[in-house]
């Protein structure tokens, strides 16, 4: 595991937290959000509805953030896809603020998306 323990208790506890806040304030129609953590970090994707549905038409990664080891900083990547489409192609470093020592940091930036490339 890359990460102690409390870290990944802090990470995840901030994560539920941030994704519960952006579900119960976003409709359905406007996609809903979920997580994976894993031991490297997290993995969020972005849930599509049809509209007036309560399931899943499709789902995309969006981002996902990880803990470097070597550098000891948190780094955040952003989803390339292919146009309409959920395919993945890469994972690119978020251009704006692609590393912190504090995740919290980029989950800000998750969360509100000043850049308008996650939502």
């Amino acid at each position: 595991m890359y990460i102690s323990e409390i870290e990944q208790f802090r990470l995840e506890k901030a994560v539920r937290s941030m994704c519960s806040s952006r579900n119960q304030s976003i409709p359905a129609e406007l996609g809903k959000v979920q997580y994976e953590i894993y031991k490297e970090g997290v993995l969020f994707t972005k849930l599509c509805f049809l509209l007036d549905s309560s399931h899943i038409n499709y789902e995309c990664p969006i981002a996902k953030l990880e803990f470097d080891i070597d550098c000891k900083q948190w780094k955040l990547f952003v989803a390339e896809r292919e146009e309409n489409s959920a395919q993945l192609i890469a994972w690119l470093p978020y251009p704006h603020l692609s590393s912190s020592h504090d995740f919290t940091v980029l989950l800000n930036e998750i969360e509100h998306d000043p850049q308008q490339l996650f939502w």
